[in-house]
């Protein structure tokens, strides 16, 4: 990534990323810039230097998304374990409604807006079938809705692995 630096001066400055760190890498050439045709009489010296005030704040940045990616995925996992254990449905959307406020990027945000809607738009389908199993329609609605809860999970879990908003 280039952030900084002309081709005309003697001191060259380019900022680079490397993994989650940044460096800044100073190329000094010892005369004025060579042609491209024109051979090198020396190798330029070359410096690196840490930059804390961005790596402190970026790597802080990368552990926070990292955190709220683990914390969305063990959401996903405790709705589709709501199959076997409802409770779980409920535990995962009470930490949905905690942690969502922590959601700097919209990509995570959507994350949490999905899984709540999913765990609301279940729970009302859900009423709705079970208050018309009796008349047989009831039970289409229930199948309905655990297919498209199953479609919801995937898709989202799916979308968060990606690194993909919903």
């Amino acid at each position: 990534m280039l952030l900084g630096g002309t081709g005309f001066s003697r001191r060259k400055t380019l900022t680079t990323l490397i993994g989650v760190n940044f460096c800044r890498i100073v190329v000094r050439s010892g005369g004025a810039i060579p042609s491209r045709s024109a051979p090198r009489s020396r190798a330029p010296a070359v410096k690196i230097t840490q930059l804390p005030e961005w790596s402190s704040s970026l790597e802080s940045t990368a552990a926070h998304t990292q955190s709220l990616k683990k914390l969305l995925t063990a959401v996903y996992a405790l709705q589709a374990l709501s199959f076997l254990f409802p409770v779980t449905f409920i535990v995962g959307v009470v930490l949905d409604y905690v942690k969502r406020g922590e959601a700097t990027d919209a990509w995570l945000a959507s994350h949490f807006r999905w899984q709540i809607r999913t765990f609301w738009f279940t729970v009302l389908w859900s009423l709705l079938g079970g208050l018309t199993a009796g008349f047989g329609v009831g039970l289409l609605i229930l199948f309905a809705t655990a297919v498209w809860l199953i479609y919801r999970i995937a898709k989202g879990w799916l979308n968060l692995s990606d690194g993909k908003a919903v």
